[in-house]
């Protein structure tokens, strides 16, 4: 038999497969465009976002949750726009290296959103208008306030961070945000354990909505992506949302509400005395600030307790209720009505409280402990 009656031989086959893959691939391509597209449009008319949010965070095994080093992200609401960026080491903040300057006293600023400064460009957080404030008083050493808050994190988050990066700064005074949802986040973060009275370490729990939220970091061009599409900030807050579900399921899987109440009192007390006693050993003092509840009214009972153990353990505390509570009678708005957030004001009070706090014990800070 000719070998031109044995039928099409492979080679005079593969040019036609291959035009059917490639349309098959575009088709598959325009095909999910156009449905993205639709949604889009979709979530447009139907369910019209109003926040829009590049995030700088991401699950970190050590701490749960970090800022990327070097990340820009941004929060734009009806109430306010702000940018948010990040330098070499995680910290909303400017470049400092981790050896101290000689004749310079370092304060390092722990916290969740609120010392992050949500709601206020870098340079309004507290931290920098109390640096500021210090390097205008006459004398004295020369001042560093570095901003290390993260949002969505709480006490667990800072303790790990503070022994992993934070102590690494030198510095000589720790302020420790805390806010009332800090109880209830300490446990949900699996980061740390009661066991037999001990403090003990675990990795972060992660999810698969974690995981999610991570890897959009890695599309293109996201930056732009989340700045303009609605779907995916419709998206974004509800992945965010499951996140926090599963860890909160997580965390109450096998304890009554009584007994997580006493769970988190128990965690929360341990893990504050675990920082302390880090901080001392580098020869830093640590100081817990009260963030004043939305409403300035009174601190319910568990954080009263709280108060009440710090004192007993010789640890200072800051309490801003009083000061917040006084302006805001006076009609100053401190925050935003809907995201709570301080505004400029609030972070000025804020500094003016801590400021005033710095002076009035300045003699017993000791000596500085120099460059390191």
């Amino acid at each position: 038999m000719r070998a031109s009656e044995t039928g099409p031989g492979p080679e005079k086959s593969r040019p036609q497969h291959l035009r059917h893959l490639i349309t098959g691939v575009i088709i598959a391509v325009v095909s999910l465009a156009c449905g993205i597209g639709a949604l889009e449009l979709g979530v447009r008319f139907l369910r019209p976002q109003k926040q829009f949010t590049c995030t700088v965070n991401a699950w970190d095994r050590t701490r749960g949750t970090k800022q990327m080093e070097g990340a820009r992200g941004f929060v734009v609401i009806p109430e306010y726009s702000i940018n948010l960026v990040i330098n070499s080491k995680g910290l909303r903040d400017r470049e400092y290296p981790y050896a101290k300057p000689e004749e310079t006293r370092r304060i390092l600023c722990l916290g969740g959103s609120f010392t992050c400064g949500y709601g206020v460009e870098a340079g309004d957080t507290y931290a920098k208008v109390l640096e500021r404030t210090l390097k205008a008083g006459a004398g004295g050493p020369r001042w560093e306030v570095l901003n290390a808050g993260v949002g969505s994190t709480g006490t667990a988050n800072h303790v790990a961070f503070y022994e992993v990066e934070g102590y690494k700064y030198k510095p000589d005074l720790i302020f420790l945000d805390f806010c009332q949802n800090d109880f209830h986040d300490n446990v949900i973060s699996g980061l740390y354990t009661l066991e037999n009275g001990s403090l003990v370490k675990h990795d972060a729990p992660s999810t698969i909505w974690r995981r999610v939220q991570s890897l959009v970091r890695f599309v293109p061009g996201y930056r732009g992506i989340f700045a303009r599409s609605q779907l995916l900030n419709f998206v974004k807050v509800r992945v965010a949302k499951r996140h926090f579900h599963r860890l909160d399921a997580m965390a109450q899987r096998a304890e009554s509400e009584a007994d997580l109440r006493a769970a988190e009192d128990a965690l929360t007390r341990a893990l504050v005395l675990s920082l302390r006693r880090t901080c001392e050993q580098g020869g830093a003092r640590l100081v817990v600030v009260f963030m004043p509840r939305v409403d300035y009214g009174d601190w319910p009972k568990a954080t009263l307790e709280l108060m009440d153990f710090l004192n007993a353990q010789g640890i200072p505390l800051v309490d801003l209720a009083p000061a917040f509570k006084q302006e805001a009678d006076r009609g100053v708005e401190l925050a935003y009505p809907q995201d709570h957030h301080w505004n400029k004001a609030g972070h000025e009070l804020a500094a003016k409280a801590l400021y005033g706090f710095v002076d009035a014990n300045y003699a017993r800070l000791g000596p500085l402990t120099g460059a390191q």
